[in-house]
């Protein structure tokens, strides 16, 4: 029970639904380490989450005033 933390919330309210992308983001990055194998890199998918890849773009527009 010692690894088991409260969501804080966020600057848009104390529930989890106030601010979904800061919950989520909160939920993973806080799991407890002890109830995965160790040595094992997992990558959330038994608790429902998914990946999402997102590619940078480079603005290569010229910023004149």
């Amino acid at each position: 029970m010692s690894e088991v933390k409260l969501y804080p919330g966020s600057e848009k309210g104390p529930n989890p639904e106030d601010d979904v992308e800061n919950y989520s983001r909160w939920f993973v990055e806080n799991q407890p380490k002890s109830i995965y194998k160790e040595g094992l890199n997992h990558d959330y998918s038994d608790i429902g989450a998914k990946r999402k890849y997102v590619q940078m773009v480079r603005d290569m527009s010229e910023n004149t005033e």
